[in-house]
């Protein structure tokens, strides 16, 4: 069943004009120890070229701080870049600009996860969002591989992959076409972007992989078995 975190979706539906309709799951935070918790830094700027409003998750763990930072920091630089070469409004264009939000952050004994949505314009018709599954062992603070991921569910990516395909055929939304029907196959690239909660392992497809962009995000969920 598909859950949504209201406020965050509502803003994320902002970021990319409306059309960004992505079915996040209801925050799950668990605090397994005393003095981990969750704060908000953000990376503002202004010119006359660009703006940047990005927000991003910190939890106190520094090996996975910096990571996250460095993570969201790396698109800021790229827009930035990007916009200093281009210069859109001394060529009569709209400014460029890069937002990032965050959602259904988890941390566990186990594992801590966290959903970045970045939505980078430089021109065209709408935002283009960017999903990050950053997702760590919190015993080492290395980022979890796909197949630590798919250990969990007990199952191949060829299983997830079929199983994938089931889900997303029963959403009108991600009903398969030709098209489309690519973006699930069972590739490590297609399968790259997920999150873990204490119950699930969730893979979330970027915008145009499985369907139309109008589609936003689509995600398949595979119970955890370990």
């Amino acid at each position: 069943m598909k859950t949504k975190s209201t406020v965050l979706v509502a803003a994320l539906i902002v970021i990319v004009l409306g059309l960004f309709a992505f079915n996040a799951h209801q925050p799950l935070l668990q605090l397994g120890s005393p003095g981990i918790s969750v704060s908000t830094s953000t990376i503002t700027a202004s010119t006359t070229e660009y703006t940047v409003d990005a927000a991003y998750p910190q939890f106190g763990i520094s090996a996975i701080d910096s990571q996250i930072k460095t993570t969201v920091q790396s698109g800021v630089s790229d827009l930035e870049t990007q916009a200093d070469q281009d210069k859109p409004a001394e060529n009569g264009y709209p400014i460029y600009s890069f937002t990032c939000l965050y959602n259904s952050p988890y941390v566990g004994s186990d594992y801590v996860s966290v959903l970045i949505a970045c939505g980078a314009y430089t021109g065209g018709a709408h935002e283009m969002p960017t999903i990050i599954g950053a997702t760590f062992d919190r015993a080492t603070g290395k980022s979890v591989t796909l197949d630590q991921a798919l250990a969990l569910t007990g199952k191949t990516l060829d299983q997830v992959a079929q199983e994938a395909k089931q889900q997303l055929a029963q959403n009108p939304d991600t009903m398969p076409t030709a098209i489309w029907a690519s973006g699930s196959d069972a590739t490590s690239d297609n399968y790259s972007t997920f999150l873990i909660n204490q119950n699930h392992v969730v893979f979330i497809f970027q915008p145009y992989q499985v369907a139309p962009y109008s589609s936003g995000a689509p995600e398949v969920t595979i119970p955890r078995v370990k």
